[in-house]
């Protein structure tokens, strides 16, 4: 359903201490993307997302935007 409507709670569902890099990380092991193409598959989502020069920033420092499209990508 998250799918189809793009459901996003109120509160933040990603760890603001870690980088946008971690937190897809953790979300790609839960979901067995192969080894191989982790890094490949999370640089796709930031391009994607235009936020690819972010990525290895703390999501803390994100915009309030830019926190919301990382979450949404982590759902799709």
């Amino acid at each position: 359903m998250r799918k189809v409507i793009g459901y996003v709670p109120q509160e933040f569902s990603v760890w603001t201490d870690l980088t946008g890099y971690e937190n897809l990380l953790i979300y790609v092991k839960i979901y067995g993307v192969l080894r191989h193409e982790i890094r490949g598959r999370i640089n796709e989502v930031f391009r994607f997302m235009d936020l690819l020069n972010a990525s290895r920033r703390l999501v803390g420092m994100y915009s309030g935007d830019m926190i919301r499209w990382l979450e949404l990508r982590q759902r799709s």
